[in-house]
C-alpha cells in the first residue's frame, strides 16, 4: 500500500489489511479516509488511539457512530474531534457507516489552534460541531491531488492541509459564518453521499431527490451540471469502481461482488463491467493479480 508509513504516523499500528476497505488520502501532516466498502478493522479495535487529532465528518444522516448532541444548520454536517491518545472503539456493525475522517498532526494542528487562541489546547473527546459544506470542496481536491499524484502534488497537499485545519479550527471555534446559499449545494452533496454507502440497495431518483430537498427535475439538472453525469450514470460508475475493489480480493466469488454492488445477476454485472472497463471481471482480476505478483518479484 502506497505510503502505509505515513498513515501509521496518523493512526497508530496499523495494517494494510485493517485499511483494505477504506479510502486513503495523506500528505505529510493531514490524511484523509473514508470508509468506501467496509468499515476499518482498526477503527473497531477495543481502547486503541491515535497519535493524531481525529476529526469524523458526517455527510450521511443517520450513521451510527455518535450520536448527534448538538443542532446541525442547512448547508452544514455533524462532525466531532478527538484529541491524541484517547482510548476508543467504534461500533462493529455489518452495516458500515461512511464519513471523512480527517487526522491531523499532533504538532502541526496545535501550532495552528494556538494562533487563534493563544491558549493551550484543551483535551476533546468527541467534542462536536458543525463544519460549513465548503470544507468538502477542499477535502475532494486533497483526494484528487493525491490520487492522480500529479506534479508538485505534494506541495498542493500541504496547501489544502492548511486550508483543511485553519477551517476546522474555525469550526471548533465557532468563527465560520453560515451560509444559506449554498443550501443546494448542500443537497446535492447529501445524495451524492447517499449513492456513496448505498451504492448495492435499488435506488429511485424519487428517494434521491427527496434526500436533497428538491424536486425530481431540478435534482437531476443540478446533479448532472455539477457531476457530469446523470444520477444513474454516476451511480454505475460508482458500481464499477467498488466492484474494481472487491475483485482485488481473490476470495470474492463473481456472483457475490455482482450482487453486492447492486447488480441482478453476474451476466448484467460482466456486460456493464466489460462496456465500461473494456475488460470482463475475471480478466480484470487475472490482470491485476499478475501485475501484483510481478510487483512483488
Amino acid at each position: 500500500m502506497k505510503d502505509l508509513d505515513k498513515m501509521q504516523k496518523l493512526i497508530g499500528n496499523i495494517t494494510e489489511e485493517d485499511l483494505k476497505h477504506v479510502d486513503c488520502s495523506v500528505g505529510d501532516v493531514l490524511g484523509i479516509f473514508v470508509p468506501s466498502t467496509g468499515y476499518c478493522k482498526y477503527a473497531v479495535t477495543p481502547n486503541h488511539i491515535h497519535p493524531s487529532y481525529m476529526f469524523n465528518i458526517f455527510v450521511v444522516s443517520g450513521q451510527q457512530v455518535i450520536e448527534p448532541q448538538i443542532s446541525i444548520p442547512d448547508n452544514h454536517f455533524l462532525s466531532c474531534v478527538l484529541s491524541p491518545d484517547v482510548p476508543h472503539q467504534e461500533e462493529n456493525n455489518e452495516k458500515f457507516n461512511r464519513y471523512y475522517a480527517v487526522m491531523i498532526d499532533k504538532v502541526y494542528f496545535e501550532k495552528i489552534y494556538y494562533s487563534y487562541t493563544q491558549k493551550e489546547i484543551p483535551e476533546f473527546v468527541w467534542h462536536q460541531f458543525v463544519v460549513d459544506i465548503d470544507i468538502v470542496f477542499y477535502i475532494k481536491q486533497f483526494i484528487y491531488e493525491y490520487e492522480n499524484g500529479v506534479e508538485n502534488y505534494n506541495t498542493v497537499l500541504l496547501s489544502f492541509s492548511d486550508i483543511i485545519t485553519h477551517k476546522l479550527v474555525r469550526s471548533v471555534l465557532e468563527r465560520e459564518e453560515y451560509k444559506d446559499n449554498l443550501l443546494c449545494e448542500y443537497g446535492i452533496e447529501k445524495a451524492e453521499q447517499y449513492l456513496q454507502q448505498n451504492f448495492g440497495k435499488k435506488i429511485t431518483i424519487f428517494q434521491l431527490a427527496q434526500i436533497a430537498n428538491m424536486s425530481v427535475s431540478h435534482f437531476d439538472r443540478i446533479f448532472k451540471k455539477d457531476y457530469g453525469y446523470t444520477p444513474f450514470q454516476y451511480l454505475l460508475n460508482i458500481r464499477i469502481d467498488k466492484a474494481k475493489k472487491y475483485l482485488k480480493n481473490r476470495d470474492q466469488r463473481i456472483i457475490n461482488i455482482a450482487l453486492s454492488c447492486g447488480f441482478s445477476s453476474a451476466s448484467s454485472f460482466s456486460s456493464c463491467f466489460h462496456k465500461a472497463v473494456g475488460m470482463k471481471p475475471m480478466e480484470y482480476r487475472k490482470a491485476y493479480e499478475t501485475h501484483y505478483i510481478s510487483a512483488e518479484i
